[in-house]
């Protein structure tokens, strides 16, 4: 339960840091990945999680790892280690 917590509001920020770094926009990773910009919105609040399908897909659309997009890894640089 504690972990499930963790990555409840791990996630959203992630997502959204990694969206910034990257340059892009709800609407590009909309593109990029073919998930609908209010799923997105509602993934970066955290009001909804992606299925493991859908967590590889931004995670590759990103270029971070999912393990640091779900806070197993805390170091960007080691994102893709």
């Amino acid at each position: 339960m504690k972990v499930k917590l963790k990555v409840k509001y791990i996630f959203p920020h992630r997502l959204n840091q990694a969206r910034h770094a990257n340059g892009l926009t709800r609407s590009d990773l909309q593109n990029k990945t073919g998930i609908k910009k209010k799923m997105l919105a509602k993934y970066e609040l955290g009001e909804n999680m992606p299925t493991i399908p859908i967590l590889c897909k931004i995670a590759d659309a990103l270029d971070v790892s999912t393990d640091w997009l779900l806070g197993r890894v805390d170091d960007f640089s080691e994102s893709l280690s």
